[in-house]
């Protein structure tokens, strides 16, 4: 499975539908025992848009969420390596 980025456009209630995708993976993530390979990245860019990627094993788990929210497939975040601009939301 690839990368997915879902995109919550600046718009009132953007911060609780962020929240929402979230509290969704969680249930999956745990459902599946926890795999240490997950991860979720997330930033906000200068337009305001909150942006949740998604890496492989991450979009593996979440193949029935993600449509929900619009995911469509991308590279791996270029800032990944560095980490500027994202935090790690890897789920423990």
């Amino acid at each position: 499975m690839s990368w997915h980025v879902v995109v919550i456009p600046h718009v009132e209630g953007a911060f609780e539908v962020g929240h929402d995708l979230i509290r969704a993976f969680i249930i999956l993530f745990k459902a599946a025992g926890r795999p240490a390979d997950v991860a979720i990245l997330y930033n906000r860019n200068d337009a305001g848009e909150h942006r949740y990627y998604f890496s492989p094993a991450a979009s593996t788990l979440a193949v029935d969420l993600l449509p929900t929210y619009q995911a469509t497939i991308c590279a791996a975040p270029a800032e990944m390596d560095s980490l500027y601009g994202f935090h790690s939301m890897t789920i423990h």
